[in-house]
């Protein structure tokens, strides 16, 4: 048996973040390489619109990934967990590459929110009847405002 308020609540968290990243702005077409020939040191740090640019793909496998557990939640639990593991790990790999200071710190602690709100589903989908809803609840709200945060880094 699932716990009653677990789906709504990842659905809760699913449109939150997908209204915090409709405000991200559309990266422009760039027709020049990215790649030069200078070496990475002498090469300055990575804008915030590109840097944004990158956590925004990784940010919507988030919000993929909790719309797919939530409705894998009711005939997969584990599956739920998996595939939202899963996101978490791909957000966690693509902080760690983010090279502007500003969306880097933004980042770091929605990276830690999701991972920690991914072990929690994960507790709470092998044993849903003595899951920890008061922690999960925090969990996703810790989730939300750490996306908030990007968003206001990433107008």
């Amino acid at each position: 048996m699932r716990s009653p308020l677990l789906a709504p609540v990842l659905l809760a968290a699913t449109i939150a973040l997908a209204t915090v990243l409709s405000g991200c702005a559309t990266p422009s077409v760039d027709t020049k390489p990215s790649h030069s020939s200078t070496p990475k040191a002498s090469t300055p740090k990575q804008s915030v619109k590109e840097a944004c640019s990158e956590l925004e793909d990784s940010a919507t496998t988030v919000v993929s990934a909790l719309g797919d557990a939530s409705t894998e939640l009711a005939s997969d639990p584990t599956g739920a967990a998996e595939t939202f593991a899963a996101a978490a790990d791909v957000f966690e790999d693509d902080t760690s590459n983010i090279e502007n200071d500003d969306v880097r710190e933004a980042a770091e602690p929605a990276s830690g929110s999701i991972t920690h709100l991914s072990e929690l589903f994960t507790v709470i989908a092998a044993d849903p009847a003595n899951g920890d809803m008061e922690s999960f609840n925090a969990a996703v709200t810790d989730f939300q405002t750490a996306f908030s945060d990007i968003g206001d880094v990433c107008k």
